[in-house]
């Protein structure tokens, strides 16, 4: 929506405006006229096609307050109008197809209102943070020339092992191999370090998966 140009702007009656803002309308209609021409559509090779436009900001009225909810635009196509979203207008119209709504300032919401929203959002936060793990979890599974997963159970007696390791004899040990690549600042030639880290333990992750998320990005 950072394009201004890529919105386009209507204004229509609080009838359609309302079902619209609930989810209800998911068309609206324009009369194939020689203004709706120019508004919709554009002129490419010599032939007439649709613009192209990622939503729709419609409004109930025309003052600067005046109620307004932006849905994005699925597409626009010539057809018939649905009688329950037009009034039954006739004849062949402008259909423009509507999708999910990207804004909606239909209402001033209240103290009660405000806070379930920010609790909808936390809730999304969480979901999104949960589901990116997982993302995560299934790239670190992944073997290739990037990074090597390997899984299998340590044996660290005790007095031949470094303690640190010795707590994982015994144990399904999940390890997770890469080379990180830097370059020399004398000579400035490369320089390959063998890097690994322990991600699951029985079967269990250990928790820090979030620290693979940059060396996922950086991966070609």
């Amino acid at each position: 929506m950072k394009n201004p140009e890529s919105i386009l702007e209507l204004t229509i009656k609080k009838q359609w405006f309302d079902m619209i803002a609930s989810g209800v309308k998911l068309q609206e209609y324009r009369e194939i006229k020689k203004y709706w021409i120019s508004r919709l559509m554009t002129e490419a090779n010599g032939q007439q096609i649709f613009k192209k436009f990622q939503a729709v900001r419609f409004r109930n009225g025309y003052g600067p307050n005046a109620p307004a909810v932006t849905v994005e635009l699925k597409g626009i196509k010539i057809g018939s109008a649905v009688p329950e979203w037009s009034g039954s207008w006739p004849g062949i119209v402008f259909v423009l197809q509507l999708g999910q709504i990207i804004i909606n300032k239909t209402t001033i919401m209240n103290r009660q209102g405000i806070r379930s929203e920010i609790e909808r959002i936390n809730e999304e936060i969480i979901r999104l943070k949960e589901q990116k793990t997982e993302l995560i979890r299934s790239r670190l599974l992944l073997c290739d020339d990037v990074s090597q997963f390997e899984e299998k159970t340590e044996s660290h007696p005790p007095g031949k092992s470094q303690l640190i390791n010795q707590w994982l004899d015994g144990s399904l040990v999940g390890r997770v191999k890469w080379t990180e690549t830097h370059i020399d600042e004398g000579d400035g030639t490369p320089v390959f370090i063998n890097r690994q880290a322990i991600v699951r333990v029985d079967g269990k992750w250990t928790g820090i998966e979030p620290q693979f998320e940059s060396l996922i990005k950086n991966q070609s």
